[in-house]
Parts: C-alpha cells; structure tokens; sequence
C-alpha cells in the first residue's frame, strides 16, 4: 500500500539532517587522512586496497522508498540496511600495487581472488568471484542482496540498468544508470527482457520469516554481492 508523500523537513528536522551529512563527511575525510599516514609507511613491496562493505543513504531516495517498500523501522531513505539504492549499493574499491583490468562490473567478491593472484595461490580458496587482475566476465550481471529491515529487497544490474525487486512487498523499481561517474541514477523502466527473469530470479525471502527479520539464515549463492565497485588506481 503506498504511503502519503511527506513534506520537506523542517526546522529541527532540516537542521537533523544537515548535521547528519557533516558528521558523515567529517568521518569520511578522518578515514581518508589516516589512510594517507598508513600509505606513507608502507614498504614499497606492500599492496593496498581500501573498500567498504556498505554504502550510506542520506534521503536521496527517501520519497521513493517510502512510497514503495516497508522498512521495519521505519527509517525510510537514510542509514544503510535498507533498500539498495546507489548511495548504498555503490562503494568505491582503490587499488595500489596490484595490477587491475579496466571493464566489466566489480564486485567486492573480487577482492578476495584478486588478493590470492596477486599472492600466486589463485587456487588457494573456494571464492565466487574473478580476479581483478584477469578481468570480470563481460556478461555478468551482479546482484545486492541482504535488506535487514523490511521484505528481502535485491538489485541486479545490466547493460546500464539496474532493478531492485521486493517480492514481499510486490514491487520493482527500475533505474537508468548514468554514463557520468557520481551522477544520479534516473528512475525509469528497465527493458521487459531482462526485468522479468530477474524479478523471477529473486526469491521472496527466508521462509516464515517476519519482515523484520531481513535475510538471516538466507542461502548464499555465487550471485551473492555485497555492493558494487567503482574501481580506483
């Protein structure tokens, strides 16, 4: 059932909110200027990567996910847990001092055989993922899964689009992907050949589980991501 739109904030809300994003850019830059000492240390021999699990949605889409999905909390369009808008889904993956191809679609379940290439042992480890060193399959099509609050929510991205489908909530949204790094997404309908499987793919949620209890216990499988990556050299 959609909800009614809510008005702008307000007062103390708007003042909440601005706040809010300072304290995440302050943080954001801590992190950056401590990551700037660590490499200054670092020995020439030693590689780094810098990424993160999650990203942190700040109202971009507050409107959109409050008309379109339940969140348990409810927090609609802030925080991370919820539905996997980009300023959640996208998180950036730098690279020093491992040789990385260019092209395709990373995912953070190439970290971990793209560190084993670069040690020699490529076979060392069961992983589900391809190596940065070698690239990524061309016809690979990611999946961003795990919603904590709400129905089991899941994005899969493809040829520039992307899809976020909630069977438990009966919905999908679809997005055209900007060709500009740092763009917004644009809401839109993805193409009827490639938004049914993939909303046919994505299974409702884990069985008898309550809305809010997310994904706990849900079967992993080799499409499972955590995020997408913005590849940086």
């Amino acid at each position: 059932m959609a909800l009614p739109r809510r008005p702008p904030p307000r007062g103390r809300g708007r003042r909440y909110r601005d706040h809010r994003r300072r304290l995440y850019r302050a943080a954001a830059a801590r992190v950056d200027d401590r990551l700037a000492v660590l490499r200054e240390r670092l020995p020439d021999d030693v590689a780094l990567v810098v990424t993160g699990d999650h990203g942190e949605a700040m109202w971009e889409r507050a409107t959109l996910d409050r008309r379109t999905f339940r969140d348990s909390r409810p927090a609609y369009g802030i925080d991370h847990g919820g539905t996997p808008f980009e300023a959640i889904a996208r998180v950036p993956l730098a690279v020093e001092g491992v040789d990385v191809r260019a092209g395709g679609t990373p995912s953070l379940v190439d970290v971990a055989p793209t560190l084993l290439d670069a040690l020699g042992q490529p076979e060392a480890l069961a992983t589900t993922g391809a190596s940065l060193s070698r690239g990524v399959p061309a016809d690979r099509v990611p999946i961003v899964e795990a919603a904590r609050y709400g129905h089991e929510k899941k994005a899969a991205y493809r040829d520039g689009w992307k899809l976020i489908v909630s069977r438990g909530d009966d919905a999908a949204v679809g997005f055209r992907l900007p060709e500009t790094p740092g763009a917004a997404a644009t809401e839109a309908a993805s193409p009827p050949t490639w938004r049914r499987p993939c909303t046919t793919r994505c299974p409702r949620g884990p069985t008898g589980a309550s809305p809010s209890a997310g994904c706990r216990g849900w079967p992993s499988n080799d499409w499972r991501t955590s995020a997408m990556c913005e590849v940086r050299r």
